[in-house]
């Protein structure tokens, strides 16, 4: 079944569109069948064998390899899928990016209300002198 499922993903890449048609429907019924255990190591390449065709309008490509990434995404979850597809380094620096624009925006804030308090001290000190 490795071979088979290894040679379908080869012939995604094909140029010929009844073989990609075939393959398609193949893929259909192959992740109906198999069980998550099973198909969770071939849902990175399948994705990018599909998207491959996923803006060609003829033979109803688009709406074939979107029914099938609804059915990936109802079977297997959008986690498992998000993390499958994107590298450690991706989600690594896409963590590190989000952590430097949370302390960027704390340190902002820090010292807006540094400013802040600090005029109204001084204020408080001028007006103390005036009386």
């Amino acid at each position: 079944m490795d071979k088979m499922i290894q040679s379908c993903l080869l012939l995604l890449q094909s140029r010929a569109k009844e073989v990609v048609k075939s393959v398609i429907g193949f893929f259909k019924v192959l992740i109906v069948i198999l069980p998550i255990d099973d198909l969770g190591a071939y849902i990175p390449d399948l994705i990018e064998g599909l998207l491959l065709w996923s803006g060609e309008h003829t033979n109803h490509f688009k709406s074939r390899v979107k029914h099938i990434l609804e059915r990936i995404m109802k079977k297997i979850g959008f986690s498992f899928l998000f993390f499958s597809f994107f590298s450690f380094s991706f989600l690594f620096s896409l963590l590190f990016l989000f952590f430097f624009h949370f302390v960027l925006f704390f340190l902002i804030i820090s010292f807006i209300d540094t400013i802040y308090f600090m005029n109204l001290s001084l204020k408080n000190i001028k007006n103390w002198q005036q009386i």
